[in-house]
């Protein structure tokens, strides 16, 4: 049986109606609808909020990558430098909508698209985020459970 270790402090936070809770090493990132929360949770009995971001728009979800955070939103993805941990610096955005989903790996970010299925954004140069994208359409991008699977051409 797994026991609460602490609710108090999470509700000093002021992190209620969370809608999406990501964690990443010792960091949850909270978004309360457009707003993100970023909390340290080293240690367990002391969560301690680093920082807040306001979004502007509904977060779906958020991925961490190296000194990177990315959001989306309905609009897109938003890039973070995460090189002053404790004040987040917006970098860069790519816009398409009906993004829901986003994984960060090799220098690709790949965003699940509600409408255009999988989208796959070349990010390995820092300074032009958005050299290239390739859209991959279904049926080449099916969802299965709740993952992206993809099928060879």
């Amino acid at each position: 049986m797994k026991k609460l270790l602490t609710s108090l402090p999470l509700l000093s936070l002021a992190v209620l109606n969370a809608n999406l809770i990501e964690k990443h090493n010792d960091t949850l990132l909270v978004s309360t609808g457009t707003e993100l929360k970023s909390v340290d949770i080293q240690n367990k009995l002391q969560p301690l909020e680093k920082y807040s971001l306001k979004i502007g728009e509904y977060v779906e979800d958020v991925d961490i990558s190296g000194d990177y955070l990315y959001v989306i939103t309905k609009r897109g993805m938003s890039i973070y430098s995460l090189s002053d941990k404790d004040n987040p610096t917006l970098i860069g955005k790519f816009d398409t909508e009906y993004a829901k989903k986003v994984s960060v790996r090799d220098n690709r970010a790949y965003i699940a698209n509600y409408r255009d299925g999988l989208q796959i954004v070349d990010i390995s140069v820092k300074s032009n985020y958005f050299m290239s994208s390739h859209k991959v359409r279904p049926p080449q991008c099916v969802t299965c459970c709740g993952i992206i699977c993809i099928l060879n051409e």
